[in-house]
């Protein structure tokens, strides 16, 4: 049986049979990645007008006819069904975006493996690099979807940190918590998990000094000081108050993931600057 893969959490990749195809058109890319979110039936008016809003109803139609064409000539086979007037994208066509979406960020243990394979999957923001400027509606629709996806991987991050703080593998801890500030360096609670983290595993200079970049970062950023759960955090650690554990598990390196441009990711006990930001 024919195995088509759709990775769209990131730059946009096709494999068949594990066999990397290359699909160039944006117009395609797009209707691929708005079929596979969308997980619906959508009608041609539809795709038409998100697509080809600036086109008269018989050029989107022809263009709409040649998209569908392109991407089958690309798949040798129908991952668009068209039934009349209705589209969708069909059902054996596997796409990253579904089970990525569909794992809760419960903080279970059991689940470990789970949240760690899903995160792994996270490359980048949706359909990273694809633009319609001649789509405007599908580009706002883009954003909004990018955005969405953006808070659930970092939420996954989160339920990962947790389970991993409540075992002490305080490597893992930081392997977490690093891709998460490398993705949005404002995430106060990342920075406090690096804190104790480092702490635990005896290294207290290390933890002062991610004090001192959080306190750098909001400073340049949002003019504001640390938290006073931060703080106090700080001066548990100078007094001595957090012990190092006696055991850790080593981890991997994070794996740098790219920053989006209009990501809106959770921002505790920041949501006055973060809105003065978004604002901005």
């Amino acid at each position: 049986m024919t195995t088509i893969q759709c990775f769209f959490l990131g730059t946009p990749q096709f494999t068949k049979d594990d066999h990397a195809l290359k699909l160039t058109k944006a117009k395609g890319i797009a209707l691929l990645v708005y079929l596979a979110v969308e997980r619906t039936t959508q009608t041609r008016e539809q795709v038409m007008t998100l697509l080809w809003p600036d086109s008269l109803p018989q050029a989107a139609r022809k263009n709409l006819r040649n998209t569908l064409w392109d991407i089958g000539k690309t798949f040798d086979e129908d991952v668009v069904e068209v039934d009349g007037d209705s589209l969708r994208l069909a059902e054996s066509v596997w796409v990253d975006i579904h089970p990525f979406e569909d794992t809760s960020p419960a903080a279970d243990s059991s689940q470990v493996s789970r949240l760690e394979e899903m995160v792994t999957l996270y490359r980048a923001p949706l359909a990273d690099g694809l633009s319609l400027l001649d789509a405007p509606d599908f580009e706002l629709w883009l954003t909004t979807q990018q955005q969405r996806l953006d808070r659930h991987y970092l939420r996954l991050l989160d339920a990962l940190i947790t389970v991993h703080r409540a075992a002490a593998n305080w490597q893992k801890v930081i392997t977490y918590a690093q891709q998460a500030l490398i993705y949005d360096n404002l995430q106060e609670p990342m920075h406090q998990a690096l804190m104790e983290a480092h702490a635990r595993l005896g290294e207290r200079a290390q933890a002062v000094r991610q004090y001192d970049n959080l306190r750098a970062i909001l400073a340049q950023e949002l003019g504001v000081a640390p938290l006073p759960e931060t703080e106090s955090l700080r001066t548990a650690i100078l007094n001595g108050h957090i012990q190092a554990s006696p055991m850790s598990i080593t981890a991997a390196a994070p794996r740098p993931v790219k920053k989006a441009a209009s990501a809106s990711s959770p921002f505790v006990g920041r949501r006055t600057e973060r809105a003065v930001m978004d604002e901005a």
